[in-house]
């Protein structure tokens, strides 16, 4: 059954499927069903990692400095205030010899995000079964593997979860003190978990406030604008790079056009083509009438994050040495999911008017509306794969390799060196793999009983890091 909703301030209207208890039932099972698989796709590849790069820079936090201190301290321009938390849980009741409570946590942070998607996607329209596969699809996207088997990145996807919670709840709905409550939460989350994501949070959750709840209701973007706002004043935003304005430009319209490709699995020129098809369609659905205030407010806040997130990207990281969209495709997700949020709400016009003009019978029209998107978002995902392969394949490789090294180092540490040379503890052994890793480093978490070293002589350690910490 369909209802028409509105509230008595006079803010959103929109038309959606009123729960009853059987209905209920089914799509917490439909839920709960998407993120298992969503679980069991990103499990396969994180059940074989181990402690990579970044963090490793936070395991030294851990031990350098205090809860506090590791918590409010800058990480590459990033306010990320609970990460500090999960690797001293990690470190310090489960130890380090292996990744097991950051990637438990990392995996809620994706349950998190699925979910919110999936919700503000049957918000905006999208039948429930299509909405979960293309929250699933935005999620677990291959060409941004990075996003879902580094389990670092457990704070953005969080606080990427909370950003998108907020519209979610915003749309159509009326701003009792309740919701009121819960938006100003999640938008501080937001920025509490990582302060870059925060700014799309601002932008996207509190687009939808300002568009949607009357000005009274405003209040709830304080706490997180004035944290914010701080941040980006008083805050330690990381390094500069020296880029013209010309080289940004090129920069965003490169991310812009691949972050749209990733959604298809696609590269460049997918993304223009995806570009190009979505704004024909939001022409035709405004032309059309298809949009409603709700739509409308989704539309112009995921337009003006996903202008942040590119300009934002573009600023901090064109004219990084080396930089490649297969190292860092983690960026291309920042673009994909504001971009896809965005153009939602005139791909679901232009479905529904399709659905009506060519379609008979209820039946049929809602056959359209669930069999087309679920073969597209699913033509979409397997698209994606080998982006997803070649990049997870090489990423699990290349932490396997950290994990051996960094069981080598332990053993110099430990037993010395083969002729009793001195050791050099500060030399990174472990190259470009996890350059943070150093002999002084591994000591103090085995002297610390954080990490255990494996049994035997020196002779069994790799001869690069022999050489490395111990001399020719």
């Amino acid at each position: 059954m369909r209802v028409r909703t509105s509230d008595p301030d006079g803010v959103a209207v929109s038309t959606r499927h009123a729960p009853d208890g059987g209905l209920s039932r089914i799509v917490v099972a439909q839920a709960l069903a998407a993120a298992l698989l969503g679980v069991s796709w990103a499990g396969r590849r994180l059940r074989h990692t181990y402690f990579y790069f970044d963090e490793w820079s936070m395991i030294g936090r851990v031990t350098q400095l205090g809860p506090i201190d590791g918590a409010t301290t800058s990480f590459n321009g990033h306010l990320w205030l609970f990460q500090d938390a999960i690797f001293r849980v990690q470190a310090v009741v489960f130890g380090l010899d292996s990744n097991v409570f950051v990637v438990a946590v990392f995996v809620l942070s994706l349950v998190a995000l699925h979910l919110s998607l999936a919700a503000l996607a049957v918000r905006v329209g999208v039948p429930v079964v299509p909405a979960l596969m293309l929250a699933g699809l935005l999620t677990y996207l291959g060409p941004a593997a990075q996003n879902f088997v580094f389990a670092v990145q457990v704070s953005p996807t969080f606080a990427t979860a909370a950003a998108v919670a907020v519209p979610a709840i915003v749309s159509g709905r009326q701003p009792t003190m309740r919701r009121c409550v819960i938006v100003s939460t999640l938008l501080l989350s937001s920025v509490s978990f990582d302060s870059g994501v925060g700014l799309m949070a601002l932008a996207l959750g509190g687009g939808s406030v300002v568009a949607l709840w009357p000005r009274r209701r405003w209040w709830v973007l304080a706490p997180s604008g004035l944290v914010t706002a701080s941040w980006y004043t008083f805050g330690d935003l990381g390094p500069e790079f020296d880029a013209s304005v010309n080289e940004r430009i090129v920069f965003a319209a490169r991310l812009l056009v691949r972050g749209a490709g990733a959604v298809v699995g696609g590269g460049a020129w997918a993304g223009a083509a995806v570009l190009v098809a979505c704004a024909s369609a939001t022409v035709l659905a405004a032309v059309a009438g298809r949009f409603d205030r709700a739509g409308w407010a989704v539309m112009l806040a995921g337009g003006l994050a996903t202008t942040i997130n590119v300009a934002g990207i573009a600023q901090s990281r064109a004219g990084v040495e080396g930089f490649t969209f297969f190292e860092n495709n983690r960026y291309l997700q920042n673009v994909a999911i504001p971009l896809s949020i965005t153009f939602l709400p005139a791909l679901v016009g232009c479905a529904r008017g399709a659905a009506d003009r060519w379609s008979d019978t209820w039946v049929a029209r809602r056959s359209v509306q669930l069999a087309v998107p679920t073969l597209l978002i699913g033509a979409c995902f397997v698209l994606g794969l080998d982006e997803e392969r070649e990049y997870a394949d090489v990423f699990v490789e290349r932490t396997q390799e950290v994990r051996v090294g960094v069981r080598d180092i332990g053993l110099v540490v430990v037993a010395g060196c083969p002729t009793g040379e001195s050791r050099d503890l500060d030399v990174r052994a472990l190259g470009g793999l996890s350059p943070q890793v150093t002999p002084r480093l591994v000591g103090e978490l085995v002297d610390r009983g954080l990490l255990s070293t494996a049994r035997g002589g020196v002779d069994s350690v790799d001869p690069q890091i022999l050489a490395a910490v111990c001399g020719p």
